[in-house]
């Protein structure tokens, strides 16, 4: 399931391709493999599986919708099915405050946003995977406005678990890997990257887990720690 960030914030996933034909290359990567789009901006901006939608033209950026409108494509999929979702965004939120009327007090559309989205995320349990796309910091829309790194982690974290905790994450990373315990949950796409850079991303994420990275740990440091003992 790929939930694609369609405001107007996001940079293109391949400076040198049209949008559309961007997206749709992007899919190519995963012969073999069913799967389902949803471009989203603000709660009514979200499309599903219609890539000429695909304008990065929304006004908003509200996670929220995109992740329940998610959760309502994976329950038409037989209960057993293997389904993962993988988030394309610069993971900056920006909800529209008219859709958010009922914020607690001490909080704002933003903040409560992303809350909720964190407890719908967990609730799914489906495997999360996130692709960063754009520099850390920017100007956006002439206002100075940052990636949410912690919202990402936070993610992550409620959909996958102790194996997106930062030490799991630092070992797949080191390793180059992505094995049956510890995987990859998020990787970073410098604007200029484009789809060199997405392409191994997407293929390495819809691959079967090896147990590479676990024989690889084996090796490197219990099976010489038992060898001295």
């Amino acid at each position: 399931l790929f939930l694609v960030d369609n405001s107007a914030s996001l940079p293109p996933l391949d400076p040198q391709a049209e949008r559309v034909a961007a997206l749709e290359k992007m899919f190519s990567f995963l012969k073999g493999y069913r799967y389902r789009l949803v471009l989203f901006g603000g709660r009514n901006e979200v499309y599903v599986d219609d890539v000429s939608r695909y304008r990065n033209e929304g006004q908003w950026t509200d996670f929220y919708h995109a992740f329940a409108r998610a959760k309502t494509l994976a329950a038409t999929y037989p209960r057993g099915t293997d389904l993962r979702i993988v988030l394309l965004t610069d993971a900056i939120s920006d909800p529209d405050p008219k859709d958010w009327p009922d914020v607690p007090s001490g909080w704002d559309a933003r903040s409560h946003s992303m809350r909720k989205t964190v407890e719908l995320v967990g609730d799914m349990r489906i495997p999360l995977y996130v692709v960063l796309v754009g520099d850390p910091h920017g100007d956006v829309a002439g206002r100075d406005r940052e990636q949410s790194p912690g919202f990402v982690l936070d993610l992550v974290q409620a959909a996958n678990g102790s194996a997106a905790s930062p030490l799991a994450q630092t070992l797949a990373s080191f390793f180059q890997d992505d094995g049956l315990l510890l995987r990859k949950f998020v990787y970073r796409v410098a604007p200029h990257e484009g789809l060199k850079k997405i392409e191994p991303v997407v293929k390495r994420i819809a691959a079967p887990p090896r147990a590479g990275i676990e024989a690889k740990i084996f090796g490197y440091f219990i099976l010489p720690l038992l060898v001295i003992l």
